[in-house]
Order: C-alpha cells, then sequence, then structure tokens
C-alpha cells in the first residue's frame, strides 16, 4: 500500500480541499499517514501569499518538508502559492519548487482524482467546491481587480478569473443528484460581487446565487465575500428567502483610514447599503471584519470602527491586525509596530465583546435542524439560529435523534460541542 501525507503551510485554513481528496484515498492500493518520512506521495495543499512573510514561510514549509521526505517519494505543491507572484523569486526559491511538482488549487482535486484513480468523472467538477458535513462550498471565481491598498493582490498575478456561466449551470443542476445529505451552500470568493465582469463584460453574481438555491434540496445559503455592489444583487439577496446570512467586509469605520485604504465602495454608500439590508431583511446576519493597526491610524479611527459596528449591529466575526507586507501601497505609509496591532486588534475584540456574545449566545440557544447521522454514530446536523448558519457534529449524545428532527442547543453540554474539523 502506498502511503500519502496531505498537509502544509498552516495560514487562512480555507483550503477545504482535503475532505474530497480523502474520499479517494479509500482505495486498497492506498492510505493517509501523519508522517512525511515515511510518505510514497506529499500533497502540500495550503500555501499561502497573504503577506510577503506568509509567502516566505510557505517555501520554509516546503523547504523542510523536502528535508524529511524520501528521496523517491511524489511531493505536489497546490494553495495560493501556485497563482505566481509580480516579482522576481530568490535562486534558493526557484530550486525548491524545480523539486516538486506545482498543480494549481482549481486543478488540485480532480489531478489526485486521476493520480489515484487512473480517471476523473463529472463528479469532478471543473468549479472549485468542497462537501463539509452538510454544506456544499462552491467557488466560482477567484481573484479581484480593486487593489484595496493593504491587498496581497498587488504583488500577486491575481486577476480577475470567473468560470463560464454553463459551467455554473451545470453544477447547480447535478447538485440535485450529488450523493450528499447537505441542505446548505456556501457560495463565496474573495471578491464573489465581480462574478462574469471578465467574462461577460458585466457582473452576474446575482444569477449565480439564484442557480445555486434553486435546487429543491438546498434550504439554507451563505453568500460572501460582497464587495461591488450593484442593483440586481442588492435585489437578489433582499428578495431571496433562502439566503440566511452574508459576508460584508467594512475594514473600517473611520471616514480617513476607509479612504486610505481605496475601497471600491464608499464608507458613507456601504453603511446606507447595510442599513438598507437590514431594514428589508431583518432575519439575515450580516457577518463583518476590519483591520486594527492600520498605518497613520489613531486610537479615535478604531473606536470609531468600534463604534459604527456598534450602532449597525453586525456580527464582527473577525477582526485582524494590520500585517505589513513589502510591495503593496499601505506599506509606504508610516506604519505601527505589529505588536501595537496585535494589540489594537485585541483591544477592539474586548470592546466588541457584548456584540460577539450575544451571537454566540444565540448559537447556544437556539434550534437545530438535525439532517444526518453518520455510520460512526457521530450527528452532522446544520443549525439555523436566527438565520445564523453553522455545520458542527456532536459525539456521544444523551439520545438517538431523528433525522429532519429539530431540538433546542442548549440541551447539550458545552464540551459536546465542537465544530466540524477537516
Amino acid at each position: 500500500m502506498k502511503k500519502i501525507w496531505i498537509g502544509g503551510y498552516t495560514s487562512c485554513g480555507n483550503h477545504n480541499e482535503i475532505a474530497m481528496i480523502e474520499n479517494y484515498i479509500k482505495e486498497p492500493d492506498y492510505g493517509l499517514t501523519e508522517k512525511i518520512e515515511e510518505a510514497d506521495i506529499i500533497i502540500v495543499i495550503d500555501t499561502c501569499l497573504g503577506t510577503y512573510q506568509k509567502m516566505v514561510s510557505s517555501f520554509e514549509c516546503i523547504e523542510e518538508i523536502l528535508k524529511r521526505a524520501k528521496i523517491e517519494a511524489k511531493t505536489i505543491v497546490s494553495g495560493c502559492l501556485t497563482k505566481g507572484v509580480k516579482f522576481e523569486l530568490t535562486e534558493r526559491q526557484k530550486e525548491l519548487l524545480s523539486k516538486v511538482e506545482i498543480v494549481k488549487q482549481e486543478q488540485l482535486v480532480p489531478y489526485v482524482a486521476q493520480m489515484l484513480r487512473g480517471t476523473v468523472t463529472s463528479d469532478d467538477f471543473d468549479i472549485p467546491y468542497s462537501v463539509n458535513g452538510v454544506s456544499i462550498s462552491i467557488s466560482p471565481v477567484s481573484g479581484c481587480l480593486n487593489y484595496c491598498s493593504f491587498c496581497k493582490s498587488h504583488y500577486m498575478n491575481f486577476g480577475l478569473k470567473s468560470y463560464p456561466f454553463e459551467k455554473v449551470e451545470s453544477l447547480a443542476y447535478d447538485i440535485e443528484t450529488i450523493d450528499y445529505p447537505f441542505h446548505h451552500v456556501a457560495i463565496h470568493a474573495s471578491n464573489f460581487s465581480l462574478y462574469g465582469t471578465d467574462l461577460y463584460g458585466k457582473p452576474r453574481a446575482h444569477e449565480v446565487i439564484k442557480n445555486f438555491t434553486s435546487p429543491d434540496k438546498i434550504k439554507y445559503a451563505y453568500v460572501g465575500s460582497l464587495i461591488n455592489w450593484y442593483p440586481e444583487l442588492v435585489e437578489e439577496i433582499i428578495k431571496n428567502p433562502k439566503i440566511k446570512e452574508i459576508f460584508i467586509s467594512l475594514e473600517s469605520g473611520s471616514p480617513r483610514v476607509y479612504k486610505l485604504m481605496n475601497r471600491p465602495i464608499s464608507l458613507n454608500n456601504l453603511i446606507r447599503l447595510i442599513k438598507f439590508i437590514k431594514k428589508e431583511r431583518p432575519d439575515i446576519i450580516i457577518i463583518t471584519e476590519f483591520i486594527a493597526g492600520y498605518p497613520t491610524e489613531t486610537i479615535d479611527d478604531l473606536k470609531r470602527s468600534i463604534d459604527l459596528v456598534t450602532e449597525l449591529d453586525i456580527f464582527p466575526c473577525f477582526i485582524w491586525p494590520y500585517e505589513n507586507s513589502e510591495q503593496i501601497p499601505s506599506s509606504t505609509l508610516p506604519g505601527h509596530s505589529y505588536d501595537y496591532c496585535v494589540e489594537a486588534a485585541n483591544y477592539v475584540k474586548r470592546e466588541l465583546f457584548p456584540l460577539s456574545k450575544k451571537f454566540k449566545d444565540q448559537i447556544l440557544n437556539g434550534e437545530m435542524f438535525v439532517l444526518k447521522k453518520s455510520d460512526k454514530r457521530e450527528l452532522y446536523i446544520t443549525m439555523l439560529i436566527n438565520g445564523m448558519i453553522r455545520n458542527v457534529r456532536f459525539d456521544q449524545l444523551d439520545r438517538d435523534y431523528q433525522e429532519e428532527e429539530v431540538i433546542p442547543a442548549n440541551i447539550v453540554k458545552p464540551k459536546q460541542f465542537v465544530k466540524r474539523k477537516f
């Protein structure tokens, strides 16, 4: 039996291809191993270009893996590093890449299926997708065109790439026939709003949402990240009852800092948009993120962000400390130390704790809809709590719950309440 090791540099953790690849490692000729030293095939899924330093760390990870690997082992590298960068790599970095096989992230699953199984079928869709428990996660577009001043796209080959709408329609049609018990679809990308701009001269994200939520088996939808807004997209978000959760990146509540960030929509227009959505669809949960410690940001700027999130009553799911990176416009501004940025982010988290706790309490005290029980006596469920969707696993439950049973979340002890891991 050949042994396969899957892993890589731990960064954003968004590379869910591992859950799909494991489906192909159930053949009698292959098995997973946790030891690089005994692997015949090494698949480095998670590489990063989030900052210049994370790119360097990805190369360091590859170098360490090659040191530990058997000479005859085949090493495959995927993830964001395969997008390429706009500047010259060092000779050592070029040498490392020459020793591995580079497979682009969107091609990795079909590539592994071909390698392990010998064939690629219609189940290995061209559009990057993954199935996690009771949800299907789909990314029909990659890249962005906005060039916000803090964004990695300034030094990456990070152009916009939409998958043809015919493929979107085909995958939406196939959702009904996929042998998984999911009722939840997550449609997301770094800037999903721009879908179609590169192929059709106009954004068609609203049509993608309509297609992926049309199958009868899909009951709930999450959509993000929504940055470039246009009327048809707003209308679809408002009128589509299956949309329960959306992601809108705020980044800063300070008009001065927000302008320095070079965002594609003005702060005033974004605020008006969020208020409009909340008025028309109060059941939709709006998740947001923002950066703490941005260059030239003052404590007053930071407090403006805190006040705005509180005023809008949106879920501050991600609060990132600013991390400087070479070759991006914001690196030319007078910056704070990274330690200060971490301290600023922690300050924001403390200030917004009551708002975060409100949403977490909804999770612990809401209702959960049981969708599927696995053969391993684990229960995979989708929770709908005031519109917020969460996929979780319960082990060692107090009784045998029935599928499609609605249960209160607070009957399960906290130690038994865990997010599903892949």
